[in-house]
C-alpha cells in the first residue's frame, strides 16, 4: 500500500511542498537492527518528523458492529530471558524430587500463574479519551468518564477478562521455548526455558529481573541471562498527526471510530522515535476477524477494495501531513 501510495502520488503530479520517503527495510522480525535501526541512524537531518508503519489496523464488526482503526501510539518494551536450572542428573527409573527439569517446571508454573498488576498510564488514559471522542454517544461517553476515573486500575479487570487488554495494561511473561533432556531414561542435570516479557513504558528491565529472580530463588538456584532487550516507546497522542487522521477518516470513513492503542508486540517504530520522531502503525484496511486469524497463516489475504481504501488513507494522510507543515 506505501508503494503503491508513492505511486499514485507521483502519477497524479501532486505538488507539495513537503517531503514524502518511502523506506523499505529488511531485519524486522529480527529485531530491526540492521534494517531500521541502521537507516534511523543514517539519516541525519533527512529524518522525518512522522513516520506511518505497522502496528495498528482497521477492524470490521470484531469490536461488535464498529468499524474501528485502531491506530498504534506505542509499544511495550521486549526483554528475551533464559532462566536456566542446574540439578542431581540420574536414571529415569528412580525419580529425582530436585531434577533439574522438575524444578524448573515447577517454579515458573508458580511464577508465570501469577496475575501481573494493571498499571494505567496516562497515554492510556488520553487513548480512552479520543476514543470516547470518536464514539460519541453513551458509550463514548463512558470511555471518556473512564479515562478521568481514579479507579480505572481496579476497573479493568472487572470489565473484562481478554488476555489482550490484560497484556496493555501490564507487564507480561511468556513462556516460549523449553528445553532439557538428551535420552528418554537419562534425567539431565540441566533445564533451560525461554521468557518472552513485554514491559509497559516506565518499567525498568532490571527491576523486573530482580523480582523474577528473588521469585524463582524461592524454589531453588536459577541462572537468568538477558537474550535480548529494547526499550519500550510512545509517541504523543495529540497534535498535527491527530488531526490529520481525524480528518481523514471523517472524509473517507465517516461513522468509524478512531481507537488508539498501546501495542504488545513492537515494531520498527522505536528506532525512529528515538531520534525524536512521531511514529504511528496504521494499516488502514478494515479487516474481519477471519482476515485478522489468517495472517501469517496459508490463507492470508486482503480484499480488493480494501487495497484500494488502504491506499487512499495512506495518500490522503501523507499528503494531509504535508501540506499542515508548509
Amino acid at each position: 500500500m506505501e508503494l503503491a501510495t508513492m505511486v499514485l502520488i507521483k502519477r497524479a503530479g501532486i505538488k507539495n511542498h513537503g517531503k514524502i520517503k518511502l523506506i523499505v527495510v529488511a531485519d524486522e522480525e529480527m529485531g530491526g537492527r540492521y534494517g531500521a535501526g541502521y537507516v534511523a541512524g543514517e539519516l541525519g537531518e533527512g529524518r522525518a518528523r512522522y513516520l506511518i508503519n505497522e502496528g495498528g489496523m482497521g477492524t470490521d464488526g470484531v469490536l461488535g458492529n464498529l468499524r474501528a482503526l485502531n491506530m498504534c501510539y506505542g509499544e511495550k518494551g521486549p526483554l528475551w530471558l533464559k532462566v536456566i536450572s542446574h540439578g542431581p542428573p540420574g536414571h529415569g527409573s528412580v525419580p529425582v524430587p530436585e531434577s533439574a527439569p522438575l524444578r524448573l517446571v515447577n517454579a515458573l508454573r508458580e511464577v508465570l500463574g501469577k496475575s501481573g498488576k494493571y498499571r494505567v498510564l496516562p497515554e492510556h488514559r488520553k487513548a480512552l479519551r479520543v476514543s470516547g471522542e470518536s464514539l460519541g454517544g453513551i458509550k463514548g461517553f463512558i470511555l471518556k468518564l473512564m479515562a478521568f476515573s481514579s479507579f480505572l486500575t481496579s476497573l479493568l479487570p472487572r470489565l473484562s477478562s481478554s488476555s489482550i487488554l490484560k497484556a496493555m495494561y501490564s507487564d507480561t511473561a511468556s513462556l516460549t521455548i523449553l528445553k532439557a533432556g538428551y535420552k528418554e531414561n537419562v534425567i539431565p542435570e540441566r533445564a533451560e526455558a525461554v521468557l518472552d516479557v513485554r514491559l509497559l513504558p516506565g518499567s525498568e528491565p532490571s527491576a523486573y529481573i530482580e523480582n523474577l529472580r528473588a521469585e524463582l530463588n524461592k524454589y531453588g538456584s536459577f541462572e537468568i541471562k538477558v537474550l535480548a532487550e529494547y526499550p519500550a516507546s510512545l509517541s504523543p497522542l495529540e497534535g498535527p498527526f491527530l488531526d490529520a487522521v481525524e480528518r481523514v477518516m471523517e472524509a473517507l470513513f465517516p461513522g468509524a471510530v478512531l481507537m488508539p492503542v498501546l501495542a504488545t508486540g513492537f515494531t520498527d517504530s522505536r528506532y525512529f522515535r528515538r531520534y525524536g520522531t512521531q511514529a504511528f502503525g496504521i494499516m488502514p484496511p478494515f479487516y474481519t476477524q477471519d482476515q485478522i486469524e489468517s495472517i501469517h497463516g496459508l490463507d492470508e489475504k486482503i480484499g480488493e477494495q480494501q487495497l484500494v481504501e488502504g491506499i487512499k488513507t495512506i495518500a490522503a494522510l501523507a499528503l494531509e501531513l504535508t501540506v499542515s507543515e508548509t
